[in-house]
């Protein structure tokens, strides 16, 4: 005697069963939720490397920038805003994965 096959009675029903949005929903919050956890884990160690890197390099770099712009403030503006405008755009690099920066339309 034959054990009944449920899959051989799926097969001779040919109906193809309905979809589930309810489920598939489900399923994409969920997928969601773990890409999002991932990311802001993998967001919130940066920042603390970030942090200590600065935390680290802080004195450092107090006596770098004391001792290349005694001669005045000018320079200092002349020079120190490119720098910060670089090292911001390495972290943006660096946190996103891709340098596309998005500047406001000024025209």
């Amino acid at each position: 005697m034959r054990e009944h096959d449920p899959l051989q009675d799926f097969f001779r029903a040919g109906d193809v069963p309905a979809r589930d949005p309810g489920f598939r929903l489900a399923v994409m919050a969920d997928i969601a939720r773990r890409r999002f956890r991932r990311e802001l884990a993998e967001r919130l160690g940066q920042g603390l490397v970030v942090c200590l890197l600065v935390l680290i390099m802080a004195p450092i770099a107090g006596d770098v920038l004391e001792t290349l712009f005694r001669g005045g403030e000018a320079r200092f503006a002349l020079v120190t805003l490119p720098l910060a405008l670089g090292a911001a755009l390495i972290g943006h690099f660096w946190l996103n994965g891709r340098l596309h920066v998005r500047l406001p339309n000024l025209l």
